[in-house]
Formats: structure tokens, C-alpha cells, sequence
């Protein structure tokens, strides 16, 4: 059982201070006194990869910031309470909270690359909390209070764990405690190392493991038989998530579940359902409308990529000619700068005459309003170069949502068909019904025969009820097929519609970004004349004087 760190002495507060001299290094091997130095003295904070903070009566751990290059740490025989204030130290592969009063394991859940971990003799009297780490390779909870062997099973999900310490829980006290623990920590692949290494600090056997696992056989088997289970549906769900990924990408978000949609969310759904035929027309216009959906879907990939190469095709062409918009103004601007210069050392000539600073001033502010024009310019040049590429951008790009818009519309066209269709059938299969079983209400009131005992074969009493009610039967499918085609030109109007809205935004944000740095470089010329300005005034004031 676990044993409480008590307190002795006013609880310690992590400091810098503290840092420092715990500063440790990351590998297994004793550190000299001559690297503890330097780690402690030298080494900036955030570049420490091992702190060694271990009996310092820590109560609370804090003041950890800055640190994220730790990958060590131990924080043992302290007297600790919970686990806080970690989830920026992401790059921890160690930790040690063993001896601590430690009731609860939280806190872990950012430190993915976690693959040692101690909470030897703490408090925990539950497994839990470590479902992140999926790259755990030691885990030490001796002394604990586990006191149930089914807290061992949580810990199956970690297929890389291969050292475990559970001894001094009371679980251990269980005749089976060994046996169960390896053979619930074993895998399929156990004969080759699918297994735990140790256990409780002892070698375990590969024959060890197969009696372990010969005794819980049948558990085994029921538990392998539900991992599969669950496997297979996080593989579906995966692929659900993937696919639901994929529409949104391609702007046809739900579309393989709108006829679903449409006929789950009908009003007149529990009506339809009385139809005996339902069932059978139900699946029927499910096939038709994949055989639809699927199509189109694969349609998108093509369009989808051809909008992204446009776009690439686009922003290099651009950038090619801001570029060389920038290599020409960098020209002019080293022209000027070396004008300026030879006009400096010429003047700091002590012979030179003092007649000519004006002359050379005057010559350098000309060349600097030159110099503005010519930036101005080349900027302005760039601008419609820009404009005519946005244009031209446009044209080829609005092609392709032309191209979106019209695959949409003949798409949606063709599930309007098939719902006509659907609609139709039933109708005509309704009427079939309604027929049939008036007959057979007509033929039981010609034999005097009471209606409770009237024989409708495959149709059940609810059923004929509702077929009874010619108004009413024909009033629900008129009114379903409304709502199916309401539902349909909805859907097709969200997709269209977030087609356009998303192609307007792109053009609008693309002209504004050209109008900001057609800005920004205006700004950058007058910033730069103003400067040549000022180193003009200064060569001025310094020779007139």
C-alpha cells in the first residue's frame, strides 16, 4: 500500500533558482561537477533538457514556463498532490513523480512523447488519464491503491508499454494477479514480442506468457472478438470523417446523405411508412440516387484540382513580376545611392571649391525627384500589370466555377428525375393498395362479414387503416413529394450559392491584398525620398558651414 509524503518543513515554490541548480543532463550517466556548473551557470533556460528538482518539498508544480526543451524530469520525493501545469513541456520523454501524495493521474494529456513515466507510491486508486500516450514504454504504479484487476485492462490500449510495476497495490494480494496482468498485456503477435518484458521488475517468459494465456483463454477470445469490433468501427467512422473531409473540400458537404436526410426529416415520414410497399421503393430510390451521387462525386477531384493549379499558376506569375518590379527598382535606387556617395567625397575634397556645394545639392535633389518618378512609375506600372493578371484570373477561373455550376445543376436535375419517378410509382402502387383493400372491405360487408375479422394478408391493420383513407394516403405523398423537391432546390441553392459567395470573396480579398501593397510600396517610395532628403540636408548643412 501506499505511503503519504508528509510534510517536515515550509512547502519549497519553483523558482529560477531552483531551476538552476536542478538544472541536470539528459542522458543516464552521472553528471560532473564541472557540467552541472556550466548547466547551471551557462545554459539558457529554455535550452535545459533535464531538471533534477527531486527532495525539495515541492507542493505544488509551477513556475515551468519557459522551459520546453525539457525532456527529463523528475520531480520524486516531494509532497506533491496533483499532476498541473505540464502541458507545455511537450517534449518531456521522462518524468518521475514517484513518492509524492498523488490521489489522481491528470494533467499527462499534451505530453504525447512521454515514454517513461513513475507515480511510484503515490495515492492513485485508478488507472486513468494516459490516453495520449500511445508511445509508452515503462510505467511504474507500485504502491498504489489499485485495488481491481479490470484497471489492468485499461492499460491494453498501450501496445509499446513492455516494463509495468503494479507490485505493493492491493491488487497484488488477487491469487490470479500475475497471470491476469500478462495475459491481458499480450497481443496476437505475442510469440514474437507482443508482450510485456517485465512485470513487477521480473523477466516475464514467453512460456510464461502462454500459460497466462492458456488460463484466461476464453476471456481472451470474447476480448479479442470486441477489439475487432471496435477496430472495424473506428476504421468506418475514420472513413465516414475522411469522406464528410472530402465533400467539404469538393463544396458538396452531406450530399451522400441527403436522401436520408430528406426522407428521415419528412413530416409525412410515419404516414409513408404505413405504405406496405414502402420499404421496397425506399431502397429502390436509395440505389438510384448513389448511382447518381457516386458519379458526380468523382467529377469533383478534377474540378477541384484544376481550381487549385489556376491558383498556383496565378500567384508565381505574380510573384515573377513583383520580383522584377523589385530588381528594377533596386537598380534606380543603387544608382542614386552611388551618385550620392561620389558627390559626398567629393565634397569632403578639402580642395574643392565651396561654389560648387550648391551646384552638386541642387543636381543631388533633382536626382532624387527623378528617382521618385521613376519608383512611382514602376510602381505604377507593376499596378496594372497586377490588375490585368487579377483580370485575366478571373476570366480563367470563373470558367471553371461556370463549369462547377453547370455539373450542379444537371446533377440536381437528375435527382429531380428520379424523385418524379419515385413519386410516380408510388402513387400508382398506392392507388393498387387502396384498391385492393376496399375490395376486400366490399367483399366482407356483401358475406355480412364484421371488419375486425377481415383477412388483408400481407397488410397489416394499421396499415389497411391508413389505405382506407383514400384523401388522406394521397394528401401525404403529394405533400412528401413537396417537401422532397423544397429539400432538393435548398440543397441545390446552398451549394451554388457557397460556389459563388466563396469565388467573390477570393477576387475581393486578391484586389484588396494588390491595393495594400500597391500602398505599402507608395509608402516605401516617399519613406525613401524623405531619407535621401535628409542625407542631402545633412551634406548640405555640413559643407555651406
Amino acid at each position: 500500500m501506499a505511503s503519504r509524503a508528509v510534510r517536515v518543513a515550509e512547502p519549497m515554490v519553483i523558482n529560477e533558482e531552483m531551476v538552476r541548480s536542478c538544472a541536470s543532463s539528459a542522458d543516464y550517466l552521472p553528471t560532473s561537477s564541472e557540467r552541472k556548473e556550466e548547466l547551471r551557470t551557462q545554459t539558457e533556460l529554455h535550452k535545459l533538457e533535464a531538471l533534477a528538482c527531486s527532495f525539495k518539498n515541492i507542493l505544488q508544480i509551477q513556475s515551468l514556463d519557459g522551459l520546453d526543451g525539457l525532456v527529463k524530469l523528475q520531480l520524486d520525493n516531494n509532497i506533491i498532490e496533483k499532476i498541473e501545469n505540464l502541458d507545455h513541456l511537450t517534449n518531456l520523454t521522462w518524468l518521475d513523480l514517484s513518492f509524492n501524495n498523488i490521489s489522481k493521474i491528470e494533467g499527462l494529456d499534451k505530453l504525447v512523447q512521454l515514454t517513461d513515466l513513475s507515480l511510484f507510491n503515490n495515492s492513485i486508486s485508478k488507472l486513468e488519464g494516459l490516453d495520449s500516450l500511445s508511445s509508452l514504454n515503462m510505467l511504474s504504479v507500485g504502491k498504489n491503491n489499485v485495488s481491481s484487476l479490470e484497471d489492468v485492462m485499461y492499460l491494453r490500449k498501450f501496445r509499446m508499454l513492455k516494463m509495468l510495476t503494479l507490485s505493493g497495490n492491493p491488487i497484488e494480494s488477487d491469487a490470479d494477479y500475475r497471470n491476469f496482468v500478462i495475459a491481458n498485456l499480450s497481443y496476437s503477435d505475442w510469440k514474437s514480442g507482443g508482450h510485456l518484458s517485465y512485470l513487477d521488475y521480473r523477466l516475464v517468459e514467453t512460456s510464461e506468457v502462454a500459460a497466462a494465456r492458456e488460463q484466461f483463454q476464453d476471456q481472451l477470445l470474447e476480448l479479442n472478438d470486441q477489439e475487432k469490433s471496435e477496430a472495424e468501427a473506428r476504421e468506418r467512422e475514420e472513413e465516414r470523417v475522411k469522406k464528410c473531409e472530402m465533400l467539404k473540400s469538393y463544396g458538396i458537404e452531406g450530399i451522400d446523405n441527403l436522401l436520408a436526410d430528406m426522407i428521415s426529416s419528412n413530416p409525412e415520414d410515419e404516414k409513408m411508412r404505413l405504405l406496405p410497399f414502402w420499404k421496397e421503393v425506399h431502397e429502390e430510390i436509395k440505389i438510384e440516387f448513389r448511382n447518381s451521387i457516386e458519379p458526380f462525386i468523382e467529377t469533383k477531384a478534377p474540378l477541384v484540382k484544376r481550381k487549385a493549379d489556376e491558383m498556383e499558376r496565378f500567384r508565381k506569375v505574380v510573384e515573377q513580376k513583383k520580383s522584377e518590379s523589385v530588381q528594377q527598382s533596386i537598380v534606380l535606387v543603387n544608382v542614386f545611392k552611388k551618385r550620392l556617395k561620389r558627390v559626398a567625397a567629393k565634397l569632403d575634397d578639402e580642395e574643392a571649391a565651396s561654389s560648387i556645394v550648391g551646384k552638386e545639392v541642387e543636381d543631388l535633389r533633382n536626382s532624387n525627384r527623378t528617382l521618385g518618378n521613376e519608383l512611382c512609375e514602376l510602381q505604377l506600372q507593376q499596378k496594372d500589370k497586377e490588375d490585368s493578371m487579377i483580370n485575366e484570373f478571373e476570366a480563367r477561373y470563373g470558367e471553371i466555377i461556370r463549369i462547377i455550376s453547370d455539373s450542379n445543376s444537371g446533377f440536381f436535375t437528375t435527382l429531380r428525375e428520379i424523385l418524379s419517378n419515385f413519386i410516380k410509382k408510388v402513387m400508382e402502387m398506392a392507388m393498387e393498395e387502396i384498391e385492393r383493400v376496399n375490395t376486400l372491405v366490399e367483399n366482407a360487408k356483401a358475406r355480412d362479414k364484421p371488419e375486425f375479422d377481415i383477412d388483408f394478408g400481407d397488410i397489416s391493420d394499421d396499415s389497411a387503416s391508413f389505405l382506407r383513407e383514400k384523401e388522406m394516403v394521397l394528401s401525404s405523398i403529394s405533400a412528401s413529394q413537396d417537401y422532397f423537391f423544397e429539400r432538393l432546390d435548398s440543397k441545390e441553392d446552398q451549394i451554388q450559392t457557397a460556389e459563388r459567395s466563396a469565388f467573390a470573396s477570393l477576387m475581393h480579398e486578391l484586389r484588396l491584398t494588390c491595393q495594400e501593397e500597391d500602398r505599402r510600396r507608395t509608402t516605401e517610395i516617399v519613406q525613401a525620398q524623405e531619407e535621401f532628403e535628409e542625407k542631402i540636408q545633412v551634406l548640405e548643412q555640413t559643407h555651406t558651414e
